[in-house]
């Protein structure tokens, strides 16, 4: 599972990396958090639906998939709690587009296909 989420992180981290530096002076960090809250969510996700489970039915790997997106909305909204809440300078525009952004970027994973099932 790593395999298909790896390139989604990668353009996630980098897509935050550039918006950083195409907006800079006071909205860089801001931006920067924001990105780094919807990467953290997106790695949490794919740590916990990617561990080795003995699920034998479609019910067993809908609960740890559900189990793994809940995981990643607790992460997510204890680190947009902790950004907000403790970063007096934060420029919000910067900050939830770059959320948003890497939250979409996300998405992108469904469109990867399995290279291993590839002739």
């Amino acid at each position: 599972m790593w395999r298909r989420f790896r390139p989604v992180i990668g353009i996630q981290v980098l897509l935050t990396l550039v918006g950083a530096l195409l907006v800079g002076g006071q909205t860089a960090p801001s931006v920067l958090m924001g990105g780094a809250v919807g990467t953290a969510g997106a790695v949490v996700f794919v740590a916990m639906a990617s561990r080795k489970t003995q699920a034998t039915s479609a019910t067993e790997v809908l609960i740890g998939a559900l189990l793994a997106e809940g995981a990643k909305l607790l992460v997510i909204a204890l680190l947009l709690w902790l950004a907000v809440s403790s970063y007096p300078e934060l420029v919000l525009t910067g900050f939830v587009g770059a959320f948003i952004m890497s939250i979409l970027i996300f998405s992108l994973a469904l469109f990867i296909g399995d290279t291993k099932t590839l002739p």
